[in-house]
């Protein structure tokens, strides 16, 4: 993960992943499952996989 603000890292995180085609993330509460925000991730293969920010430290 890198900061918005200067690019600098912060930190890395273990995903379902090894490559992926694209990523997004939303830092605003979405709902009861996704209470501090939203990291997506597509893979090579088009499959999605969710993360809730708290569950990767950054909340």
């Amino acid at each position: 993960m890198l900061s918005r603000k200067d690019n600098s890292f912060i930190k890395s995180v273990n995903l379902s992943i090894l490559q992926t085609d694209g990523c997004e993330v939303v830092t605003v509460a979405l709902n009861e499952q996704f209470p501090y925000g939203l990291f997506v991730a597509m893979n090579d293969e088009k499959n999605f996989y969710f993360y809730d920010l708290s569950r990767l430290g950054l909340k």
